[in-house]
């Protein structure tokens, strides 16, 4: 799975189903998009918060707008990365009764209470929301261990240290995400939380000694029926 955040230009030309899947910036659909689109060259849409407007029905409206472009018979993905805490576009948009949606907590803080019917909960919230608004797929449970505390990109967005209540704690959220009919995604294998660089700006190394621990979550977590994606967190 690609996501772009840019792509105001044409992209490679390729035969067979695509596997793409884009995102853009503010309201309007790229022309070159568009054609995408069209052509069943893309396959899905990342829909981050300048693109969804300020409320449901907004979101509603672009989602349809994307869908009469999209081949007949063709599927086609809508996508959110809601992790909770400071990865959580939604908060502040309006339902579709006018209601404003608050802010889920972070992952560090609903893990620190260690109870999973609670993190079931906040994904069966997060799961409405995105349904209410348009998407299928979630980009979260973040699965990481939050092992190395200079590290600042995994921090508040990891359940915790111990990969057996991460493993647990993360399979809860999925667990919530599936009530909804919402995929979940397990990210960011083989484990961020193992290095101690960004992979926005980088590409982090993770020493072998630690991998087996950092893996622990993901191959628990996958072993489960509702979980068929796994993200990548670029480590070498």
């Amino acid at each position: 799975m690609a996501t772009s955040k840019k792509n105001q230009g044409a992209y490679h030309e390729r035969s067979g189903p695509s596997p793409w899947v884009l995102g853009f910036e503010g309201r309007d659909l790229p022309p070159a998009l568009r054609a995408g689109i069209r052509s069943g060259q893309v396959s899905g849409l990342m829909l981050f918060r300048d693109n969804l407007g300020d409320s449901a029905e907004e979101a509603r409206a672009l989602r349809e707008e994307v869908l009469a472009e999209v081949p007949a018979g063709a599927p086609f993905l809508f996508l959110a990365d809601e992790e909770g805490g400071l990865i959580h576009p939604t908060a502040g948009m309006h339902g579709p009764q006018g209601e404003r949606w608050s802010a889920v907590p972070t992952p560090r803080a609903i893990g620190r209470l260690d109870r999973a019917s609670d993190v079931s909960c906040r994904g069966g919230v997060r799961g409405e929301r995105l349904s209410q608004d348009g998407r299928q797929v979630d980009l979260a449970p973040v699965l990481d261990l939050d092992t190395r505390p200079e590290n600042g990109v995994i921090g508040s967005r990891s359940f915790g240290t111990d990969p057996e209540r991460v493993a647990v704690l993360g399979w809860a959220f999925a667990r919530g995400l599936a009530s909804t009919r919402t995929l979940a995604c397990f990210k960011h294998y083989p484990g961020h939380g193992g290095t101690g660089e960004d992979s926005h700006r980088t590409l982090p190394v993770m020493e072998p000694k630690v991998r087996s621990l950092h893996e622990r979550p993901f191959v628990e977590c996958v072993r489960r029926a509702y979980v068929r994606t796994v993200g990548n967190s670029r480590d070498a």
